[in-house]
């Protein structure tokens, strides 16, 4: 009893380890390329931004 108990436990254990394991991973594989996404779309409205600017200055 004592057996089964602990290697409920054991199970229970790595199961939860496994899944956090998962959601961290899954967190940081969808942060990855949502960050890169966005520092993209970033450069590219702030280059807009300033060739917006210039060309409404007439430079």
């Amino acid at each position: 009893m004592i057996f089964a108990r602990q290697g409920f436990y054991y199970v229970i254990g790595t199961f939860r380890l496994t899944a956090f394991y998962c959601l961290t991973n899954g967190i940081i594989a969808l942060y990855v390329p949502a960050s890169l996404f966005f520092i993209k779309n970033y450069f590219l409205f702030i280059k807009n931004m300033s060739l917006n600017f210039m060309n409404r200055m007439g430079v």
